[in-house]
Protein backbone atom coordinates (compact mmCIF):
# COMPACT_ATOMS: atom_id res chain seq x y z
CA UNK A 1 0.00 0.00 0.00
CA UNK A 2 1.28 3.51 -0.57
CA UNK A 3 0.96 6.69 1.86
CA UNK A 4 -0.92 5.91 5.29
CA UNK A 5 -1.34 2.13 5.41
CA UNK A 6 -2.14 -0.50 8.29
CA UNK A 7 -2.14 -4.24 7.87
CA UNK A 8 -3.84 -6.56 10.08
CA UNK A 9 -2.32 -9.74 10.63
CA UNK A 10 -4.80 -12.97 11.98
CA UNK A 11 -5.89 -15.95 12.27
CA UNK A 12 -9.34 -15.39 12.75
CA UNK A 13 -12.09 -15.34 10.12
CA UNK A 14 -13.74 -11.83 10.01
CA UNK A 15 -16.35 -10.87 12.32
CA UNK A 16 -14.64 -13.11 15.30
CA UNK A 17 -12.58 -11.18 17.89
CA UNK A 18 -8.92 -11.46 17.25
CA UNK A 19 -6.62 -13.18 20.17
CA UNK A 20 -3.26 -11.84 18.59
CA UNK A 21 -1.97 -7.87 18.60
CA UNK A 22 -2.34 -6.20 15.53
CA UNK A 23 0.48 -4.98 13.79
CA UNK A 24 -0.23 -1.59 12.63
CA UNK A 25 2.36 -0.14 9.56
CA UNK A 26 2.76 3.77 8.78
CA UNK A 27 3.06 5.72 5.75
CA UNK A 28 4.56 2.29 4.38
CA UNK A 29 7.73 2.39 6.74
CA UNK A 30 9.23 -0.32 8.49
CA UNK A 31 7.79 1.25 12.24
CA UNK A 32 5.35 -1.36 13.54
CA UNK A 33 3.35 -0.48 16.64
CA UNK A 34 0.89 -2.87 18.85
CA UNK A 35 -2.41 -1.57 18.00
CA UNK A 36 -5.30 -3.46 19.77
CA UNK A 37 -8.24 -0.89 19.11
CA UNK A 38 -7.76 -2.09 15.24
CA UNK A 39 -9.18 -5.70 16.67
CA UNK A 40 -12.57 -4.05 16.22
CA UNK A 41 -12.49 -3.16 12.85
CA UNK A 42 -13.29 -6.25 11.51
CA UNK A 43 -16.17 -6.64 14.27
CA UNK A 44 -17.03 -2.88 13.07
CA UNK A 45 -17.80 -3.80 9.56
CA UNK A 46 -20.17 -6.54 9.77
CA UNK A 47 -20.34 -9.85 8.22
CA UNK A 48 -22.67 -8.48 5.45
CA UNK A 49 -20.17 -6.18 3.74
CA UNK A 50 -17.10 -8.32 4.52
CA UNK A 51 -18.89 -11.84 2.93
CA UNK A 52 -20.59 -10.07 0.03
CA UNK A 53 -19.27 -12.43 -2.67
CA UNK A 54 -19.95 -16.01 -1.96
CA UNK A 55 -18.07 -19.12 -2.84
CA UNK A 56 -19.46 -19.56 -5.91
CA UNK A 57 -18.73 -16.42 -6.81
CA UNK A 58 -15.67 -16.59 -6.14
CA UNK A 59 -14.41 -19.30 -7.94
CA UNK A 60 -15.71 -17.04 -10.84
CA UNK A 61 -13.79 -14.43 -9.94
CA UNK A 62 -10.57 -16.30 -9.78
CA UNK A 63 -11.52 -17.60 -13.29
CA UNK A 64 -11.14 -14.15 -14.58
CA UNK A 65 -8.60 -13.27 -12.99
CA UNK A 66 -7.20 -15.95 -15.13
CA UNK A 67 -7.96 -14.25 -18.48
CA UNK A 68 -5.07 -11.19 -19.34
CA UNK A 69 -7.93 -9.05 -21.48
CA UNK A 70 -10.42 -8.58 -18.12
CA UNK A 71 -7.34 -7.06 -16.15
CA UNK A 72 -7.14 -3.52 -16.20
CA UNK A 73 -3.62 -2.94 -14.66
CA UNK A 74 -0.37 -4.59 -15.20
CA UNK A 75 3.50 -4.72 -14.00
CA UNK A 76 6.26 -6.42 -14.68
CA UNK A 77 8.87 -7.86 -11.48
CA UNK A 78 11.78 -9.74 -11.45
CA UNK A 79 11.51 -13.04 -9.45
CA UNK A 80 14.82 -12.85 -6.83
CA UNK A 81 16.80 -15.81 -5.58
CA UNK A 82 16.27 -14.59 -2.43
CA UNK A 83 12.76 -15.78 -3.13
CA UNK A 84 13.34 -19.15 -3.49
CA UNK A 85 12.91 -22.30 -0.99
CA UNK A 86 15.00 -25.22 0.01
CA UNK A 87 12.78 -26.77 -2.37
CA UNK A 88 14.03 -24.77 -5.71
CA UNK A 89 11.03 -22.82 -6.19
CA UNK A 90 9.62 -19.04 -5.12
CA UNK A 91 8.37 -19.36 -1.10
CA UNK A 92 4.30 -19.79 -1.28
CA UNK A 93 5.04 -16.51 0.79
CA UNK A 94 6.31 -14.10 -1.69
CA UNK A 95 3.13 -14.44 -3.47
CA UNK A 96 2.11 -12.09 -1.76
CA UNK A 97 4.57 -10.07 -2.01
CA UNK A 98 4.09 -9.93 -5.29
CA UNK A 99 0.40 -9.13 -5.01
CA UNK A 100 2.00 -5.76 -3.09
CA UNK A 101 4.32 -4.87 -5.69
CA UNK A 102 1.21 -5.06 -7.92
CA UNK A 103 -0.99 -2.93 -6.18
CA UNK A 104 1.13 -0.01 -6.86
CA UNK A 105 -0.42 0.54 -10.17
CA UNK A 106 -3.73 1.04 -8.22
CA UNK A 107 -1.84 4.68 -6.41
CA UNK A 108 -4.40 7.12 -8.38
CA UNK A 109 -7.49 5.23 -6.75
CA UNK A 110 -6.24 5.08 -3.52
CA UNK A 111 -5.22 9.09 -3.52
CA UNK A 112 -9.22 9.65 -3.83
CA UNK A 113 -10.13 8.20 -0.11
CA UNK A 114 -11.55 10.27 2.26
CA UNK A 115 -8.59 12.34 4.09
CA UNK A 116 -6.46 10.59 6.92
CA UNK A 117 -8.04 7.04 6.38
CA UNK A 118 -6.68 3.90 5.86
CA UNK A 119 -7.21 0.67 3.86
CA UNK A 120 -6.72 -2.47 6.56
CA UNK A 121 -6.38 -5.81 5.18
CA UNK A 122 -9.00 -8.03 6.27
CA UNK A 123 -8.29 -11.25 4.81
CA UNK A 124 -6.72 -12.77 1.78
CA UNK A 125 -7.09 -15.88 -0.37
CA UNK A 126 -4.53 -17.01 -2.78
CA UNK A 127 -4.89 -19.88 -5.32
CA UNK A 128 -1.13 -21.51 -6.27
CA UNK A 129 -1.60 -22.65 -10.17
CA UNK A 130 2.10 -23.25 -11.10
CA UNK A 131 5.64 -23.15 -9.41
CA UNK A 132 8.29 -20.01 -9.77
CA UNK A 133 11.86 -20.34 -10.02
CA UNK A 134 14.33 -17.68 -10.74
CA UNK A 135 15.93 -16.79 -12.86
CA UNK A 136 11.98 -15.05 -14.23
CA UNK A 137 10.69 -12.29 -15.51
CA UNK A 138 6.57 -12.27 -13.70
CA UNK A 139 3.69 -10.33 -15.12
CA UNK A 140 1.38 -9.19 -12.20
CA UNK A 141 -2.08 -8.58 -13.16
CA UNK A 142 -4.63 -5.86 -10.39
CA UNK A 143 -8.10 -5.16 -10.39
CA UNK A 144 -11.18 -4.83 -8.28
CA UNK A 145 -12.90 -7.32 -7.78
CA UNK A 146 -16.37 -5.55 -5.47
CA UNK A 147 -16.94 -2.89 -3.85
CA UNK A 148 -19.04 -2.80 -0.84
CA UNK A 149 -20.54 -0.36 1.66
CA UNK A 150 -16.83 0.25 3.68
CA UNK A 151 -14.93 -2.29 1.55
CA UNK A 152 -13.44 -3.50 -1.24
CA UNK A 153 -11.58 -6.52 -2.76
CA UNK A 154 -8.43 -6.24 -4.62
CA UNK A 155 -7.97 -9.15 -7.15
CA UNK A 156 -4.65 -9.93 -8.67
CA UNK A 157 -3.25 -12.44 -11.08
CA UNK A 158 0.38 -13.58 -11.80
CA UNK A 159 1.58 -14.84 -15.17
CA UNK A 160 4.87 -16.27 -16.53
CA UNK A 161 4.81 -16.26 -19.93
CA UNK A 162 1.21 -17.11 -21.19
CA UNK A 163 0.67 -19.17 -18.16
CA UNK A 164 -1.08 -17.72 -14.60
CA UNK A 165 0.98 -18.72 -11.96
CA UNK A 166 -1.76 -17.93 -8.94
CA UNK A 167 -4.69 -15.75 -8.60
CA UNK A 168 -5.77 -13.98 -5.18
CA UNK A 169 -8.25 -11.51 -4.07
CA UNK A 170 -7.56 -9.65 -0.80
CA UNK A 171 -10.37 -7.87 1.25
CA UNK A 172 -9.26 -4.35 2.10
CA UNK A 173 -11.61 -2.14 4.88
CA UNK A 174 -11.66 1.66 4.55
CA UNK A 175 -11.10 2.89 8.27
CA UNK A 176 -11.15 6.01 10.56
CA UNK A 177 -7.63 4.75 12.33
CA UNK A 178 -8.65 7.40 15.15
CA UNK A 179 -11.76 5.29 16.08
CA UNK A 180 -10.52 2.13 14.73
CA UNK A 181 -13.89 2.06 13.19
CA UNK A 182 -15.08 0.84 9.54
CA UNK A 183 -16.04 3.82 7.35
CA UNK A 184 -18.26 4.24 4.44
CA UNK A 185 -16.13 4.75 1.04
CA UNK A 186 -16.56 7.90 0.01
CA UNK A 187 -17.75 8.72 -3.73
CA UNK A 188 -14.96 10.29 -5.26
CA UNK A 189 -12.73 6.43 -3.84
CA UNK A 190 -15.32 4.49 -5.52
CA UNK A 191 -15.30 6.35 -8.84
CA UNK A 192 -12.00 5.74 -8.91
CA UNK A 193 -12.63 2.06 -7.85
CA UNK A 194 -14.93 1.45 -10.66
CA UNK A 195 -12.13 2.74 -13.40
CA UNK A 196 -10.16 -0.35 -12.79
CA UNK A 197 -12.86 -3.07 -12.21
CA UNK A 198 -12.22 -6.66 -13.17
CA UNK A 199 -13.59 -6.24 -17.14
CA UNK A 200 -16.42 -8.93 -18.62
CA UNK A 201 -15.11 -11.80 -20.26
CA UNK A 202 -15.13 -11.16 -24.07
Amino acid sequence: MVGAMAVVEFTAPPGRFLRKKAQYYIGGTKDRLDCPELFQIIRSTGKTDMNATPADDRDAVMKRLMQCEAVPLWVKENIRFIDMDVQGHVNNAYYSTYFEVGRVATRPALAARAPGSVSVIAEQTIRYLLPLSYPAMIDIGTAVTRIGRSSYDLGHTIFLGDRCAATGILIYVLTDPATGKGMPLNEEFRARLEEIRLREPS
